[in-house]
């Protein structure tokens, strides 16, 4: 059921991070606003990848892939070849966007395609906007190669809600962060350090 957008409207009053009290000496979080919750879906995946790494890399272990979810990372390489991992095509389910050659590196994706219902024809997906309290309308996937998972895991949400143009500029901006973007019109964007890489439009 799509909420009543009135109710939406008030409830948008509690979204401020500036509301987020945190105290490092009792390592204790504070929400100002009666009615305010906090999940950590946008990086909680991406930091349990990062912790199961640790631990494996502890035992020994070189060569292997961790994933959970959209969130994945590829440490060492399987036959002597570097991992191929493949990016979903956000409207078809058996069609790859791409095959990235991939080591020693955090991949994460954030799609409207795995979690939506479809209301008079309109998609409505689990990736809001805090900005609207909807759902963000400028892609349809966006998919983040960088140094660690949590990482890649709060940057595919969030270039996801920016959009494709100021997600894009906030990619361009960070070292060692890199992006695919497909946009609402299906349009494919890609940063500087994987262009050129063999991409299925």
């Amino acid at each position: 059921m799509v909420p009543d957008k009135a109710k939406v409207r008030a409830r948008l009053k509690k979204v401020n991070y500036r509301g987020v009290i945190l105290n490092d000496a009792k390592k204790t979080v504070f929400l100002k606003e009666p009615g305010m919750s906090m999940g950590l879906g946008g990086i909680a995946k991406g930091y349990a990848v990062d912790s199961a790494i640790s631990l494996v890399d502890a035992m020994g272990i070189k060569n292997i892939i961790i994933k959970a979810g959209g969130d994945m990372r590829v440490q060492g390489t399987v036959g002597g070849k570097l991992w191929s991992i493949g990016i979903r095509h956000p409207r078809s389910k058996d069609k790859l966007l791409a095959s990235l050659p991939l080591k020693d590196i955090s991949i994460s994706t954030s799609g409207d395609y795995e979690h939506f219902f479809i209301k008079d024809r309109v998609l409505y997906h689990h990736i809001i906007d805090p900005r609207t309290g909807f759902p963000a309308r400028g892609c349809r996937s966006v998919t983040i190669i960088g140094p660690d998972t949590m990482t890649t895991d709060a940057l595919s949400t969030a270039v996801f809600v920016l959009g494709p143009k100021k997600g894009m500029d906030l990619v361009e901006s960070l070292r060692g962060i890199e992006t695919i973007i497909v946009d609402s019109d299906g349009v494919l964007h890609t940063s500087s350090g994987v262009r050129g890489l063999e991409l299925n439009k």
